[in-house]
């Protein structure tokens, strides 16, 4: 960001957040974007990460990509990933969820690059992971009630616990690349993000 406290951007608008350069987690650590998603649920926004590696936590699974929720909860945001099932989003009051992620057209590259777009727009969510393809029910409506929104900020590798006063379940990989935009991207622009990002 600027020293002068005006906001970064890019060919895709304007950067809450964007990491500087790679970092390596390693199962300890745990980088806080200081972005909290909802804290005004009338702001839309769009995420972007990119990581590479074999996640592991010495806690076990799930695997934390990035998550800005509760321990135990379906609100908010949360990427994870088990190595034997596949990979769960989680987007709002549980706006979707892809459980057995091979069915949907996800593939997820152990070790090689990952990379995960998510538009928020009003109500309507969209994610794109390792394909430029929506997943299937992610442009779907869902309700974003008051109370089901935490304003706990975006975190990369790790989850909050059930009262959101510590990280747990830090997972250790490379980040590559993580971007946090004010606006929703257009469908098109969300593609041209994920392509550039993966190097499509």
């Amino acid at each position: 960001m600027s020293s002068s406290g005006e906001r970064e951007h890019d060919n895709y608008g304007t950067l809450l957040y964007k990491l500087a350069i790679p970092r390596t987690l390693n199962g300890t650590n745990y980088i806080n974007t200081k972005v909290n998603l909802f804290a005004n649920l009338d702001l839309d926004w769009t995420i972007a990460v990119k990581w590479s590696g074999v996640p592991s936590c010495e806690s076990g699974v799930p695997y934390n990509i990035f998550c800005c929720t509760l321990d135990g909860t379906w609100k908010g945001i949360l990427f994870r990933y088990f190595s034997e099932w596949g990979a769960n989003i989680l987007v709002g009051a549980g706006a979707f969820n892809v459980p057995d992620a091979q069915n949907n057209a996800y593939e997820y590259h152990d070790g090689s690059d990952n990379v995960v777009v998510i538009v928020k727009s009003g109500n309507k969510y969209k994610a794109f992971v390792n394909s430029a393809n929506k997943f299937y029910n992610s442009d779907l409506e869902y309700t974003l009630d008051p109370e089901d929104a935490f304003a706990l900020p975006l975190i990369i590798g790790g989850r909050y616990n059930a009262e959101g006063t510590e990280v747990q379940y830090k997972t250790a990989f490379t980040v590559k690349d993580v971007r946090v935009y004010d606006s929703a991207l257009e469908e098109s622009r969300a593609i041209d993000l994920y392509n550039e990002l993966s190097g499509n």
